[in-house]
C-alpha cells in the first residue's frame, strides 16, 4: 500500500532537518561566545590602556601641582598641557580629560568653559577618596563612556583628581562588525552543512529506497528480488533477512499453488465421480432388462435365434455391467478409518 504523503516523513527528511537544526544551534552557541570573548578582551585592552594612560600621566601632573604649590611655575599652564596631551591620544580617543583639586574645582579641562566649575557629582567624591585607580561606566551618557579616576596623592598627601572619559562606541561597532561576521559565517556553514547532509542523506537513504521499491513488487511473487550489491552494515542485513522472507514467502506461495491444484483435481473427481454414478445407475436400468429378455429368450428356444448370438449379446451384455461396476467402484467416496498409534513411532 503506498505511503501517505501527508503523514510519511522520510528518515532522510529527518536526518537533514535534524543537522541542520544541530548545526544552527552549535554555531550559534560557539558564535555568541566568541562574540562575548572578544567583548571580553576588547573591553579589558581599553581598560588596560586606559589605566596605563592615566597611571602614567598622574604622575606629571602631581608634580606640575607640587611645582605650583611650590611657586616654581605659574598654575595651570603646564597642567593644560597635559589634558592636551591626553586628549590627543589617537587609539582611545578620549572624550573628556580634566583635573580637580581636593573640593573638586576644575584645575584643567579639555572644555575651557568648565574651568573653574566644582564637581560634586558621586563619581568625582568616590576619585577624590580613593587609593588607587577608580573605573566606571556612568549611567545615562548619552555616548556609552568608561571613565577612568585616578586620585592625585603621594604619602599621603592629596591634591585632587584626575579623570578621563573614554568612549566605548569604537568598541560597540566592532562587536557590531564582529556580530555581522559571525551571522553570515553561520549561515555560510549552514547552507554547506546543509548541502553537506543532503548528499550524506541521499547516499544513506538510496539503499534503503531500492529496497523499499523491491518490497513494493512482493506481491507479485514472480518478481525476482536485486539486493543489489553486498553491503556489510545495517541495510545489508536488513536486504539479507528480506530476501530470506520472500523465499519463505514464495516456497509457501508454492506450497499453496500445489494444494489449490489437488483440491481442484479432488473437486474434478468428485464431479466426474458424480456423474459417473449417475450414468452407471442409467445403463443399469436397460442393462437389467436386457438380461432378463435374453434369460426369457433361453427358456423359450423357439424364436430362431441361435445359442452362438445369445452367447454373443450375454458376453457384451457382461461386458457392459463390468464397466459400470467399475465405474460405480471409482466414483464411491473411500471411508476414513482410525485405529490408535504409538505416537512413539512418529518422532
Amino acid at each position: 500500500m503506498p505511503l501517505n504523503p501527508f503523514r510519511f516523513v522520510s528518515l532522510r527528511t529527518r536526518f537533514m532537518i535534524l543537522a541542520v537544526l544541530l548545526t544552527l544551534v552549535f554555531s550559534s552557541v560557539w558564535g555568541f561566545w566568541t562574540w562575548s570573548r572578544e567583548k571580553a578582551l576588547l573591553r579589558d585592552r581599553i581598560e588596560r590602556e586606559g589605566e596605563m594612560l592615566v597611571s602614567s600621566m598622574s604622575i606629571p601632573i602631581i608634580n606640575a601641582l607640587l611645582y605650583e604649590e611650590l611657586g616654581i611655575i605659574g598654575e595651570g599652564g603646564l597642567i593644560d598641557n597635559f589634558v592636551t596631551d591626553i586628549m590627543a591620544n589617537d587609539r582611545l580617543h578620549p572624550l573628556y580629560a580634566f583635573v580637580t583639586d581636593q573640593t573638586g574645582k576644575v584645575l584643567a579641562h579639555n572644555i575651557l568653559s568648565e574651568y573653574g566649575k566644582i564637581y560634586r557629582d558621586p563619581l568625582t567624591r568616590d576619585v577624590l577618596q580613593a587609593q588607587g585607580l577608580v573605573i566606571r561606566q556612568p549611567e545615562g551618557s548619552k555616548i556609552p563612556t568608561l571613565d577612568f579616576g585616578m586620585p592625585l596623592a603621594i604619602a599621603g598627601k592629596r591634591w585632587g583628581a584626575l579623570r578621563v572619559g573614554i568612549s566605548l562606541e569604537p568598541l560597540f561597532r566592532d562587536l557590531s562588525r564582529l556580530r555581522a561576521q559571525i551571522f553570515s559565517f553561520t549561515l555560510l556553514f549552514a547552507i554547506g552543512a546543509m548541502g553537506t547532509f543532503i548528499l550524506i542523506g541521499n547516499r544513506l537513504s538510496r539503499p534503503l529506497i531500492d529496497l523499499a521499491d523491491e518490497m513494493e513488487k512482493v506481491p507479485d511473487l514472480t518478481h525476482d528480488f536485486n539486493p543489489g550489491p553486498e553491503r556489510r552494515d545495517e541495510i545489508g542485513q536488513l536486504q539479507k533477512s528480506f530476501a530470506r522472507l520472500l523465499d519463505r514467502l514464495n516456497q509457501a506461495e508454492e506450497e499453496r499453488n500445489l494444494t489449490l491444484d489437488r483440491l481442484l483435481d479432488n473437486e474434478r473427481l468428485a464431479t466426474v465421480g458424480k456423474l459417473v454414478s449417475g450414468v452407471a445407475h442409467e445403463i443399469n436400468n436397460p442393462l437389467a432388462g436386457i438380461q432378463g429378455a435374453l434369460y426369457r429368450l433361453r427358456k423359450l428356444g423357439e424364436n430362431g435365434v441361435s445359442a452362438e448370438t445369445l452367447d454373443l449379446v450375454q458376453r457384451e451384455v457382461d461386458r457392459i455391467s463390468g464397466i459400470v461396476t467399475q465405474l460405480l467402484d471409482l466414483a464411491r467416496a473411500g471411508r476414513l478409518e482410525k485405529e490408535p498409534i504409538d505416537s512413539h513411532a512418529l518422532f
